[in-house]
């Protein structure tokens, strides 16, 4: 197991309370049937992600399963938003039952709302 290139790195991640109690003041949201999306466009600096996965999902096993396909969803298809995005994803009941490609097509319309050219979406 070691990390490597392939991982999602810190800078790639939101990370402190207070980014986090941001979001509930001034982002957007998406619901989807599984997740909901909260997204700030900040300008500058890497897109970046910040998962929440509570015990109404599942135990721990769930949990961090939902988190570790989150990861990936973002490190495969993040790129292909601009960068200045900060995004959180709150997990709903029914999200450990995804799998990747799942998590992928409920997502592509995040994807394509905080695409090119729609800064404030």
């Amino acid at each position: 197991m070691g990390g490597g290139d392939c991982g999602l790195g810190k800078e790639r991640r939101v990370l402190r309370r207070d980014e986090y109690l941001e979001f509930r003041s001034v982002s957007h949201k998406i619901h989807t049937p599984h997740f909901l999306i909260l997204f700030i466009f900040r300008g500058a600096g890497p897109s970046r992600i910040g998962i929440t996965a509570s015990r109404k999902i599942g135990g721990a096993v769930a949990r961090n399963r939902v988190k570790r396909l989150l990861r990936e969803w973002f490190r495969l298809f993040g790129r292909r938003l601009d960068d200045g995005w900060d995004i959180s994803i709150i997990a709903k009941k029914g999200a450990p039952l995804l799998n990747l490609a799942l998590v992928q097509e409920e997502l592509q319309s995040v994807l394509r709302r905080l695409g090119p050219s729609r800064p404030h979406a």
